[in-house]
């Protein structure tokens, strides 16, 4: 098994002192601290170069001169030098452990931060090992350089400086032997960096795949015993093993070779010296006491040089955790910018969201009413919205504009004319295709003929029933009379109130007049504005009643049409394109230019094949992925130009696969609301999702669940994850088949519960059952990336073959 993320970086490219740099930022906080340790250790290093002076006084002076007093004077001074050396060692390492410790943790805090705030698609790329390496022993060493060779370099070099000066001066003839090995030492050095490094990166990157195969098992226990695969994990783990153990032998077989070096040319060179200064003693050219002082000085450089091989080796990896780091600090994390004015769009409504926008809002886009593919003959009836009416003739006279009061209401909306229609429609032919101006509209939509509906309808004699030529197509249905209605109504005298006979009616309803309304509606002045009537969601008046709505006709509401101001509210996704960062690019796309608009206050199902992106569509919405092109909008504004912040406060999502953190029911639930939710949301979220077993359990909600909330049952969990979900009482709610792994009795539960939820917001359901279908007010159909179809679940079982066959379960009885 090969490293998941291996990052391969040309050595010639590679530069350690500028990985390590790198660092800096995080340094220059606590640089006062390290300046003064390095000082410090300086300071007692050269501590220790004192030494063989006080040996060559006491040798040429006390011991030459048999003075015990001075001998004891003597060894006192080398007391006093070791205690002082080792007082500034040890506060040496005082002064940077505890503010290395806290770069330590500061790095750890951004790069924990910073995966919080990467993509999904990031994580989906990496595998958890190699970041978890990252955060624990990529940074131990980079801690430990800080503490131990950064110090040293600096201190080991200035020694050696110092102690060959001293050498020099004191015998420059043997200075430059012990000088000879230098070369040498700093060629063998140069090449070990560049393997060293290689062999680090590999052996840190092995570490971090033998950690995701850990993870990985602990994580699936339950798989690998259910199976009986713990042989084949337990083989996989050693294979991992052996490969690092290899890794680590070429890394201690290279540091072998660089300390052989530096360790036997140096004795070498020393060697050489104290024969060359046997005999200058001998022939009278170098005192006793000189000669052990230079040999005491390169004794006392042997450390100094001999460390080398290790602070170098420690270096690399600290250089190689470095990178590793911040090839994680470099990814690109999600933009949180605040939402620019020409990516905000106004909104009007009680469903406006707040904008920092002053601009215009713009004009609203066309809305084409849905219907299902191969739709029956009394849905052929469309509204056109905003259609365009011809331009009027300058020779036709204007007529006298309508008053709303002389305009009838259908389904609960005045019918006023078109807002760019003008006053004078052009006259229009017997047994012409009206034109769009001659069409009358309703809620702001211009109400066209059905296509089945004959250029001229019959004339109807007095008395019979009309027939449906003769019936207005209101949003693409024909207006049937009432049931109680007589074909001819009785004559209505002036002033009077009308008759139940004499009023208008819609789909089987007649339209009472409006409290408000006078029972003879004005003479309307010529060019005069008309003045809506208010009926059902007209304008209240003094005595206007609040109107109740219940499921069934808010879902009637829905499918004919919304006001205006809602064109553009709610969920829209226009011509949406996704592909995958990491697909191949003769890949087609995932999704393929999905066109869906989920009205304010209105759920739409869901509903697609396996693979058909319905997942991938739900996390374009909170933008755990970025879409390739395209716009989704919430309430007019893009999506794009939102915070993330607000727009994860806004949309709420629950994944098919439940999630549960190590910490209480209460905390996991209460994830989804603000901080200031308490004790009262939770229990209504429970109740929601009937979740009341939560109170059952030993510590109520208060009970640790335990990692990925393992612990409790497959419906318990999604359940939780459902109370998560809408506890927050979200105004846009994603839902991904939230009800799959519950019982009938359970799910009916909380079908009941999450109606009341749907009824106070725009909700997206991805759906599989017809249960879970019938939460919702309509349907879209997924298929090929696109979105084929759109109804009620009754209408698209009636028109559409590939949605009654997923309905009907035959795609699994096919397998």
């Amino acid at each position: 098994m090969g490293t998941t993320d291996a990052v391969t970086t040309d050595l010639p490219d590679r530069s350690t002192v500028r990985s390590l740099l790198r660092l800096w930022p995080y340094v220059r906080p606590v640089r006062a601290r390290l300046f003064v340790a390095a000082f410090v250790a300086v300071v007692a290093s050269c501590l220790a170069l004192l030494f063989p002076l006080v040996l060559k006084w006491m040798v040429d002076g006390p011991i030459s001169g048999h003075d015990p007093a001075g001998v004891w004077l003597g060894a006192l001074w080398l007391l006093l030098l070791g205690i002082a050396e080792a007082v500034l060692f040890g506060l040496r390492r005082w002064l940077v452990a505890r503010p290395l410790a806290g770069v330590e943790a500061s790095m750890r805090a951004d790069l924990f931060r910073h995966l919080q705030r990467l993509p999904v698609a990031f994580h989906d790329r990496w595998a958890s090992g190699q970041l978890l390496s990252r955060g624990t022993t990529d940074l131990m060493l980079v801690r430990m350089f800080l503490a131990f060779p950064l110090t040293f370099l600096l201190v080991n070099s200035v020694t050696i400086l110092a102690g060959v000066a001293i050498m020099l001066v004191q015998q420059w003839t043997l200075g430059l032997v012990l000088l000879a090995p230098a070369v040498p030492v700093m060629i063998v050095c140069w090449l070990f960096e560049r393997r060293y490094s290689e062999v680090a990166r590999q052996a840190q990157d092995q570490v971090g795949d033998l950690t995701t195969v850990v993870e990985e098992s602990v994580l699936g226990i339950r798989i690998i015993k259910g199976f009986g695969r713990h042989r084949s994990q337990a083989r996989a783990f050693r294979e991992l093993s052996g490969t690092l153990r290899g890794t680590e032998l070429a890394k201690a077989r290279l540091l072998a070779s660089i300390w052989a070096v530096i360790v036997t040319l140096p004795e070498l060179a020393i060697g050489a010296a104290l024969v060359l200064g046997t005999v200058q003693v001998a022939d009278g050219d170098l005192s006793a006491g000189t000669l052990v002082a230079f040999l005491s000085t390169a004794l006392a450089l042997r450390w100094p040089v001999d460390s080398i091989g290790f602070l170098l080796a420690m270096s690399q990896e600290a250089a190689t955790a470095t990178e590793r780091y911040f090839e994680v600090m470099d990814a690109e994390p999600e933009s949180s910018l605040a939402p620019t004015p020409s990516a905000t769009a106004a909104v009007t409504g009680r469903d406006a969201l707040p904008s920092a926008s002053t601009e215009p809002a713009p004009e609203p886009e066309p809305e084409p009413e849905p219907r299902p593919a191969h739709a029956p003959d009394h849905m052929a009836g469309t509204v056109t919205h905003n259609a365009p009416a011809p331009t009027a003739s300058p020779a036709t006279a204007p007529a006298p504009t309508p008053t709303p009061a002389q305009m009838p209401a259908v389904a609960a909306h005045s019918l006023s004319p078109s807002t760019d229609a003008p006053t004078t429609a052009p006259a229009r032919e017997p047994g012409s295709t009206p034109a769009p101006a001659q069409m009358p509209t309703v809620a702001g939509h211009s109400v066209s003929p059905p296509a089945d509906t004959p250029a001229t309808a019959p004339v109807r004699e007095p008395g019979s029933a009309p027939t449906p030529a003769q019936v207005p197509a209101v949003a693409g249905h024909s207006l049937p009379p009432s049931a109680d209605t007589p074909a001819t109504a009785p004559t209505r005298e002036p002033g009077s109130t009308p008759a139940p006979a004499q009023m208008p009616t819609v789909a089987g309803h007649s339209l009472p007049p409006s409290a408000d309304t006078p029972a003879t509606a004005p003479a309307r002045e010529p060019g005069s504005d008309p003045v809506v009537p208010a009926v059902g969601r007209g304008v209240p008046g003094p005595a206007h009643a609040p109107v109740t709505v219940s499921g069934s006709q808010r879902r009637s509401a829905l499918a004919q049409g919304s006001p205006a101001s809602h064109r553009e509210g709610g969920l829209r996704f226009h011509g949406v394109r996704f592909r995958y960062p990491d697909a191949d690019a003769d890949a087609p796309p995932v999704l393929a230019g999905v066109d869906l608009h989920i009205r304010p206050g209105e759920s739409m199902a869901l509903v697609g094949a396996t693979g058909t992106g319905k997942t991938t569509l739900t996390a374009l919405v909170p933008r755990l992925h970025e879409i390739t092109s395209g716009r989704i909008t919430l309430d007019g504004r893009d999506i794009t130009g939102m915070p993330r912040e607000e727009l994860r406060e806004l949309v709420a999502v629950a994944f098919e696969e439940p999630t549960l953190f190590s910490a209480t029911v209460g905390e996991n639930v209460l994830m989804g609301a603000a901080d200031t939710a308490g004790r009262d949301e939770l229990d209504r979220a429970l109740a929601v999702a009937q979740a009341d077993f939560a109170h059952a359990l030993p510590q109520g909600t208060a009970t640790q669940v335990g990692e990925q909330g393992l612990s409790l049952s497959g419906g318990q969990r999604q359940r939780l994850a459902l109370a998560r979900a809408v506890v927050g009482q979200p105004r846009f709610l994603v839902l991904d088949d939230p009800l799959s792994a519950l019982d009938v009795h359970t799910e009916a539960a909380v079908e009941a519960a999450l109606r009341r939820v749907l009824a106070e917001t725009t909700a997206l359901i991805v759906a599989h059952r017809p249960s879970t279908v019938l939460l919702a007010d309509r349907v879209a159909l997924l298929s090929g990336g696109r979105i084929t179809a759109v109804g009620t679940h009754h209408e698209l079982l009636r028109t559409n073959a590939e949605y009654a066959h997923l309905m009907s379960g035959a795609e699994e009885d096919d397998r």
